[in-house]
C-alpha cells in the first residue's frame, strides 16, 4: 500500500483506478487492449495471462520470456497504463495435494516473479495452498504450515526482482485458510515487508459477510483489491450493486486505514452481451468505479 499522506486534519489519498487484463482484450492484443483501458479511465491493469499453466508463454527460452514481457511492458507504457499486479496460477487444487505437486506449482509461481519484474509489477498475487481441497477443513494446522513453507520459498525470489507477494483469501467456508483472520496471521507470521494480503472482496462476502471489517483487520497489511460482487453463496464475480456487498462500508473502511493504492475490479462485461451495449456497460463501469475510488479520495460519502 501506498502510504496516504495527512494534511492538517485530512488525509489526502490518491487512488489509482485498475482492471484485470482479461475484461479488456483476448490472445495478447495488447496495444488495443491497452489503450481501451486507458481512454475508459483505468490507469492500472491486474495482468492475468500467467493463470494458465498450459499457457505457451512458459514454454518460451529464458531469452524470450524477458523479451515478451519487457515488450508487453513497454506497450502498456506507450498507452498510459500502469501493470500495478498479476495474478499467479489457478487453480492450485489438485496441484498442491503433494509435496511433489507443490513443488512444480512453485516452480511455475518462481516464473510468474521472474514476469513481474519484467513487467515493472509491483505486486503479484498467489492463492494459498490448499492440500486436502477446496472447501474442507482438512488438517488446518498442516495447511498453515504448507503456506508458510510456500512464502518463506518465494521470499528469495521476491527480494530478488523487488516484487511484493499477496496471499489471497478465498471463498470457501469449510476451509480455515479462506478466513482473512487466518490470511493475515500468516503474513504476520512471516513479517517480512514484502509479503502483504490481496483482499478479494468477493470472496470474503461468502466467509464472512462483512467486508469492512475484514479491510479494517487488515489495515496496513492491506496491498492491492480484487473487486467484485455476489449474493452471498457463490463466487460469482458480478458487478458492483449487483450482489450483497456492502459498497458504502468497504468504501468508508478503505478510507478510514488510508488504502492509497489501486482501487482494482476484477469483473467484467460478458462476451455474450451485443454490441455496442457491451462497449457501453465497459464504459459506464469504468466511470462508476471512478465515482467509488473518487468516495474514498473525498471521505465525504457523496
Amino acid at each position: 500500500m501506498i502510504c496516504a499522506v495527512a494534511k492538517g486534519d485530512r488525509m489526502e489519498i490518491d487512488m489509482r483506478l485498475g482492471i484485470g487484463s482479461g475484461a479488456y482484450y483476448n490472445v495478447y492484443d495488447y496495444a488495443e487492449g491497452f489503450g481501451r483501458m486507458r481512454r475508459h479511465g483505468y490507469d492500472c491493469v491486474d495482468y492475468n495471462d500467467l493463470t494458465d499453466m498450459n499457457s505457451e508463454l512458459y514454454r518460451l527460452s529464458d531469452v524470450s520470456f524477458r523479451e515478451f514481457f519487457e515488450d508487453v511492458a513497454s506497450r502498456a507504457r506507450e498507452q498510459g497504463v500502469e501493470i500495478w499486479q498479476m495474478h499467479g496460477l489457478w487453480p492450485t487444487v489438485n496441484n498442491d495435494r503433494t509435496e511433489a505437486d507443490r513443488e512444480r506449482t512453485l516452480g511455475y509461481f518462481i516464473r510468474e516473479l521472474e514476469a513481474a519484474h519484467y513487467l515493472g509489477c509491483r505486486y503479484f498475487v498467489f492463492h494459498p495452498f490448499m492440500p486436502f481441497g477446496h472447501d474442507v477443513e482438512g488438517d488446518y494446522d498442516f495447511t498453515f504450515l504448507v503456506n508458510l513453507e510456500l512464502i518463506e520459498a518465494l521470499l528469495p525470489h521476491a527480494e530478488r526482482w523487488d516484487v511484493t507477494l499477496c496471499i489471497e483469501n478465498m471463498p470457501f467456508r469449510q476451509n480455515p485458510i479462506s478466513r482473512v483472520s487466518e490470511i493475515r496471521r500468516l503474513v504476520r507470521t512471516v513479517d517480512h515487508p514484502l509479503v502483504r494480503v490481496c483482499l478479494d472482496v468477493g470472496h470474503a462476502n461468502i466467509v464472512s459477510g462483512d467486508v469492512a471489517a475484514d479491510v479494517r483487520l487488515l489495515g496496513e497489511d492491506l496491498a492491492v483489491l480484487h473487486l467484485h460482487d455476489n449474493p452471498g453463496w457463490c463466487d460469482a464475480h458480478a458487478l458492483p450493486y449487483c450482489g450483497t456487498v456492502g459498497w458504502e462500508e468497504l468504501l468508508a473502511a478503505l478510507r478510514d486505514i488510508g488504502f492509497d493504492g489501486c482501487f482494482n475490479l476484477e469483473t467484467m462485461i460478458p462476451d455474450a452481451m451485443p454490441e455496442p451495449y457491451r462497449e457501453q456497460m465497459r464504459v459506464s463501469l469504468a466511470k462508476l468505479a471512478r465515482e467509488m475510488a473518487d468516495k474514498i479520495e473525498r471521505g465525504d460519502g457523496k
